[in-house]
């Protein structure tokens, strides 16, 4: 990958937040959670991550790209951004403005071109973030859609 490569990210990271308006089933991660309470936020399904989970780890991973070449990844604690589980309303108000703020930072960095200025290697790390973010909408998707089936089966 070369540095020049990275133009199509600012529209390909606001989808992977936000979604897109020409593709129906692909709402993006933040906006799949629009709506989702803290106790919902909070269910742990399959033994796994909660969605508080999922975003507190991509809240971190943004972090983490956001600081990106003045942070090695080496003396990152990747268990950290699993540690949020559950959260109160308070929790999950702050831990999804902190992702959105996060977004909007990285957002700003590629838009004006200061991301050109990096090595391909940071490149790399950012491109894999917008991946990153997809995968954890997806498994966001999921959680959510499985607490609905719970829902609707229950009694």
């Amino acid at each position: 990958m070369t540095i020049s490569s990275i133009d199509p990210y600012p529209g390909q990271l606001r989808q992977a937040f936000f979604g897109t308006h020409h593709l129906h089933w692909f709402t993006g991660l933040l906006t799949q959670v629009a709506g989702v309470t803290a106790d919902e936020a909070s269910r742990s399904v399959f033994h796994g991550g909660s969605v508080a989970a999922h975003l507190s780890h991509v809240a971190q991973c943004l972090k983490v790209v956001n600081e990106t070449p003045s942070r090695p990844l080496s003396t990152v604690n990747w268990t950290e951004g699993w540690a949020n589980a559950r959260v109160s309303e308070a929790q999950w108000q702050v831990l999804l403005a902190r992702v959105r703020v996060e977004v909007e930072e990285l957002e700003q960095e590629v838009q004006s071109g200061a991301w050109l200025m990096h090595s391909d290697q940071d490149a790399d790390t950012l491109w894999s973030q917008v991946l990153h973010a997809a995968y954890h909408a997806g498994a966001v998707a999921q959680i959510l859609k499985y607490e609905q089936w719970i829902a609707s089966n229950a009694g």
